[in-house]
């Protein structure tokens, strides 16, 4: 029994090794994706910014650059919404302020700003000549609380009603990328602005201007980034909820899982993820509550957790008081309107300034009296610490940075995380040692624990299964088998890769099955979809296996034909045309037809213009009869 529980007691304790060893390189790769987007945002000293009122762009190719940050001198004319026309008319002297700013902190200018208030930013841009038939975009932030986007006197985007009395106005957040071309090389950005209900009003964050290329590049880097660390918040929360499932009377799993789920949320609201992947538009009110919300209450969460770990270093009654004051804020949160809520974060950054060194010294403490896991604790403290003076610093202007501490947030939650897997497994130690002693008088207890592990197998099986079904349905067509439209499109992009590297032609073809709402009238929908099923089948069994099949949308398939030019590819897709007119009118008693149209991919076109092209040979073979391939010019 006692080399049982050595060999037992060896197998569990290599696992926090093989855990410290992965808490090593992520800690490492969150190291060096913080250093790497440092170095990305360095800023080209001989990069133009604006300056009184005016930006120089015409040294600048914007096809061939990074968008360039629009942070500098504007023009604003406060306690005023002018036209473009009003302002060109204008001979009052213009105001300057350094944007991006809030009107709160800002006192560059007399009369000073106040909280509520309106206003009109302006920006003459000069541009490269090379660029004024260049697709142009601006990448707009949230702007507090409500604009309109001007190119000269077109209305390019607005984000809720921008008004100069509270009962008028509408407070919405409506950041993206909005394109536009640019009507000469000379032309103005002119944004108006109001803010009735939020403490903080003006423009806070950087806008951004550059081709729409690069923009959109731009903002799926950030997508993906959002995406990635929700990801983990979501899947430490997983993690946590199992073990807690597993040993309910220890609460730090729970504690995570909460702390993890407010901050995931939090980073969906903050970079409006949402929003940009167009899922779901946040009102204003709701966008702002989650934001308020989610910072008190894992204020509220990484309190109880601390004290949870380190119950001896930190006085219970002080620790009860220090966790009541966020809980009065989020319930004002809950109960109040924004314009009332909105100006106590002030308070509550006072309050955290107040508390934390005695957390930290808590922390401390724990170090000083060597308790488990109080320096890995301190370690993402620290690292936490650190990223969120980087923020601070960096929206007070005094460095030039990136945001960075929801990577300091993800540190600080792998490091919780992992203290609380390490005393998971020493529990799970110290239960097999009792195990192995008691021996029968334990056996229902030892059957009782396969059981749980059983279960934790089974649903962990069950997240793989539902994973890799939610993969299928993302890029396959679940009637027909093939490719869906977003499975196609990659596959597509990465054949224009391969001819803008080596030349290698590519043909488009979209195949419409003729009259197929008669055919589901007239016989039903099981038969219409053994039409597409068989059809597909058809299909498969006409191309190649380098060619691609994807159901473009309901009686329509897309082809992609590799390595092909349109005189082969028109040879394919007749003889498709004509097996499906012989053996699926055979199968289904009833003449089936499809009438294609099929464009090759040309030089400096998009995918899009592409597939157009083909639809356009789509709608001419439909008009003129039917049951018929049509090339495009």
């Amino acid at each position: 029994m006692n080399n049982d529980m050595d060999d037992a007691t060896s197998d569990q304790s290599s696992l926090p090794t093989i855990a410290g060893g992965l808490l090593v390189g992520l800690l490492t790769l969150v190291t060096f994706v913080v250093i790497l987007l440092l170095a990305e945002a360095q800023i080209d000293e001989n990069a133009p910014a604006p300056q009184k009122g005016r930006l120089d762009l015409s040294k600048t190719n914007l096809a061939q650059s990074y968008p360039i940050a629009l942070g500098g001198e504007w023009v604003i004319y406060w306690k005023a919404l002018l036209s473009y026309n009003e302002i060109t008319q204008s001979s009052t002297p213009p105001n300057f302020v350094n944007v991006p700013h809030t009107w709160v902190d800002d006192d560059s200018i007399n009369p000073r700003f106040t909280t509520h208030g309106f206003a009109t930013y302006r920006l003459s841009v000069t541009l490269n000549k090379a660029n004024t038939g260049l697709p142009l975009g601006i990448l707009m932030p949230s702007i507090g609380t409500a604009y309109q986007l001007y190119i000269d006197d077109v209305l390019l985007a607005e984000g809720g009603v921008v008004a100069k009395t509270k009962a008028s106005s509408i407070p919405h957040f409506h950041p993206g990328v909005f394109i536009f071309t640019a009507p000469s090389d000379r032309f103005d950005i002119i944004i108006q602005v109001s803010n009735q209900e939020f403490y903080w009003g003006g423009m806070w964050h950087q806008l951004k201007i550059g081709s729409a290329e690069m923009l959109h590049a731009e903002q799926n880097k950030k997508n993906l980034k959002s995406t990635i660390i929700i990801s983990i918040f979501f899947t430490i929360t997983v993690f946590n909820l199992i073990q807690f499932s597993l040993h309910s009377k220890n609460t730090q799993p729970l504690l995570i899982a909460v702390i993890c789920v407010l901050l995931g949320f939090r980073e969906m609201e903050s970079s409006h993820l949402l929003q940009f992947i167009e899922i779901a538009q946040l009102s204003f009110a709701t966008s702002v509550r989650i934001n308020f919300l989610t910072f008190y209450v894992s204020v509220l969460t990484v309190i109880l957790y601390l004290y949870s770990t380190f119950t001896r270093d930190y006085k219970p009654k002080l620790i009860y008081c220090i966790a009541a004051i966020p809980i009065v804020f989020s319930l004002g949160v809950i109960v109040t309107s924004v314009e009332y809520f909105s100006p106590y974060m002030r308070v509550f950054q006072v309050y955290m300034l107040v508390v934390s060194p005695y957390l930290l010294w808590g922390i401390l403490r724990a170090v000083y009296y060597k308790r488990k896991n109080a320096r890995l604790l301190l370690t993402g403290t620290l690292f936490l610490f650190f990223l969120m003076v980087n923020d601070i610093l960096d929206s007070m202007g005094v460095i030039d940075s990136v945001l960075l501490v929801s990577f300091g947030l993800v540190a600080f939650m792998i490091c919780l995380n992992y203290i609380t897997y390490s005393r998971f497994i020493q529990d799970g130690a110290q239960n097999i040692r009792l195990n192995l002693a008691l021996d029968a008088r334990n056996k229902a207890l030892e059957n009782l624990s396969k059981s749980l592990e059983n279960k934790v197998t089974a649903r962990t099986q069950e997240l793989a299964d539902a994973n890799t079904l939610l993969s299928e349905l993302a890029f396959k067509d679940p009637l027909t088998g093939a490719l869906n439209r977003r499975g196609v499109v990659a596959k597509i992009d990465d054949a224009k890769k391969s001819y803008l590297a080596y030349n290698t032609s590519f043909c488009v073809a979209l195949v419409d099955f003729d009259n197929f709402k008669k055919l589901n009238d007239l016989l039903g929908h099981e038969t219409g979809d053994k039409a597409l099923k068989e059809g597909t089948k058809i299909i498969q069994e006409c191309i190649r296996k380098s060619d691609v099949l994807a159901r473009w949308g309901g009686e329509e398939f897309l082809i992609l034909l590799q390595n092909t030019d349109v005189s082969d590819a028109e040879l394919v897709v007749q003889n498709i045309r004509e097996m499906i007119e012989e053996v699926l009118s055979n199968e289904i008693e009833r003449h089936v037809s499809v009438t294609i149209g099929l464009a090759q991919y040309r030089d400096n076109e998009t995918i899009e213009q592409c597939i157009s092209r083909a639809d356009e040979a789509l709608y001419v073979g439909k008009n003129s009869g039917r049951n018929c391939v049509k090339v495009a010019q």
